[in-house]
């Protein structure tokens, strides 16, 4: 998607902030603690990931991973999924966000790629990738609406989660979504 090579001339809200060497292959830009970054999930295709790091070292020590829901994206309606991360990370907590495979930045199509075992698989590159930057963090999350169901999910199955908390979850996901997100078992 974004070839950037060694050197990125960065720009952010009209100012210029310089070239850098890009010591880290896919990580993209860096303003103010947050740092874009692509990993790549299913199929090859990348996800698109903000991480928002604390200016200041606190003894949180744990990172939160926001997961959104259907049809959004990390950004979030009305800018929830930025105002939460920066929120937190002014309490110390360094967070990610990221887009599913389908949504927002990320590659892939939505029609195509967007189905709930799609997302868990989405969901745990990314908690794979934190735990490999942020190997002596607890490791927390949180997610809305749909990514809330999700994330209720993944802590039931993944004994590494420490915290998670879900806002305005969506349930009976089966009865509801039945062949439209859910997709085919894996």
């Amino acid at each position: 998607m974004y070839n950037v090579g060694n050197i990125a001339q960065l720009k952010y809200s009209g100012t210029e902030v310089g070239s850098k060497n890009l010591k880290e292959p896919n990580r993209f830009w860096e303003v103010k603690m947050e740092t874009l970054y692509w990993v790549e999930a299913r199929e090859q295709k990348k996800i698109s990931m903000i991480v928002h790091t604390p200016e200041e070292t606190t003894d949180q020590n744990a990172v939160l991973t926001y997961f959104h829901g259907f049809t959004g994206n990390k950004i979030g309606d009305n800018r929830m999924g930025i105002k939460l991360a920066r929120a937190l990370c002014k309490q110390g907590y360094t967070v990610v966000r990221f887009d599913y495979i389908g949504s927002g930045e990320s590659e892939g199509e939505f029609e195509k790629d967007t189905y709930f075992s799609g997302w868990v698989e989405d969901a745990k590159v990314v908690l794979n990738w934190v735990r490999e930057h942020f190997a002596n963090f607890q490791l927390g999350i949180i997610g809305h609406s749909l990514g809330g169901s999700l994330a209720l999910y993944i802590s039931s199955v993944d004994q590494g989660i420490k915290a998670a908390c879900a806002l305005a979850p969506a349930f009976h996901l089966e009865k509801v979504f039945q062949g439209q997100i859910i997709g085919p078992e894996k």
